[in-house]
Formats: C-alpha cells, structure tokens, sequence
C-alpha cells in the first residue's frame, strides 16, 4: 500500500473521470502472491468507490484498504456491488475482465455512476449466464 499512496500523487488519479483498479488479497507487501482478484471502480463525477467482487465478501478488507490509499480518506466509503458469485476457485481473473468491460460499455455510453451501479448490479446479479463470455457490449448498450 505504500506504493499506492506514493503513486496517487505522482498519478494526479482525481483527475480521471473514472479509475477501474483491480484488487488483490496478497497480505504480505514484500511477496508475491495473493489468491483472489475483484475490482474496484472510482468515479469523480460522484466521488464514489465501488467494489466488485466475485467471492464476496473475500477481498471486501482489500478493496476497503485500497479505496483509502487511493483517495487518502480513512472514511472513504466502499459501494459493494451486487454480482454474480464464481462457482468455481481460479475463473476470478476472468471475472474482473469481464467487468471492466462492461463498466467501460457503459462509461462510452455516457451512463451515469447512479444508473450504472442499478444497470450493472442488475445485469450481473440476473443476467450474466453461465457463461458469461457472451455476455456483449451490445446487451449492456440495449439497456439505455
């Protein structure tokens, strides 16, 4: 984490619209490793961090963690989004792919961090099929 923090000022990341992070539950700064990747989305327009995570609630303490050195508030408050749960124990990865490109559909399609957290949390929660691959910009742009 202190990397985080001295790369937010270096980064000027309050200057972005939007800031997509993806999360890891590595404890240990001096090894490598970690065992789960979820997401974390900040939008300005708002001032909202949002979590994504596909084993909620595992890395919930991560995303919290990162909010904080991203954002530099100890209070910062983190949206867990409600989405669809992985069934198996390595797809995590492909999770966070798939979410980060349906959060940029809708960034590109000018939808708002309001209707966004409704929209996505809705699409993945009940939408997202078993395999989620198919799952296209299209049918995100479809719900505008």
């Amino acid at each position: 984490m202190r990397d985080t923090v001295k790369m937010r000022s270096s980064l000027a990341l309050d200057t972005y619209d939007y800031v997509l992070a993806a999360v890891n539950n590595r404890e240990d700064e001096t090894r490598e490793g970690g065992t789960h990747w979820s997401l974390l989305v900040y939008t300005r327009e708002s001032n909202t961090y949002c979590h994504l995570d596909s084993v909620e609630p595992l890395n919930r303490p991560h995303a919290q963690r990162l909010a904080v050195a991203l954002s530099g508030d100890p209070d910062v408050n983190v949206v867990q989004i409600q989405c669809r749960q992985q069934k198996g124990g390595v797809e995590c990865g492909a999770y966070v792919v798939h979410y980060i490109e349906l959060i940029c559909s809708m960034i590109v399609s000018n939808i708002s961090i309001k209707a966004m957290v409704v929209i996505y949390g809705h699409l993945l929660q009940n939408q997202l099929g078993e395999n989620f691959a198919v799952y296209s910009v299209c049918e995100v742009k479809w719900q505008e």
